[in-house]
């Protein structure tokens, strides 16, 4: 929805080749180690908890925006 609302509807997909999935515990071990080239997850509880208190991370957007 973040895609579309800043590149326009027909360009919702424009950043799906730059994502993958992981489980969560995987996404949070990598984004707080910064050993991988993983730099974002979109994330629940408790795992949001543990990466907002990570100094490596900070909080770009959020469900409600």
């Amino acid at each position: 929805m973040i895609v579309a609302k800043e590149f326009g509807e027909e360009n919702y997909a424009k950043l799906d080749p730059l994502t993958v999935s992981l489980p969560h515990p995987e996404a949070l071990a990598a984004l707080v180690s910064r050993k991988t080239e993983i730099n974002a997850h979109f994330t629940s509880p408790p795992f949001q908890y543990i990466e907002a208190k990570s100094p490596n991370v900070h909080r770009v957007l959020s469900s409600t925006d």
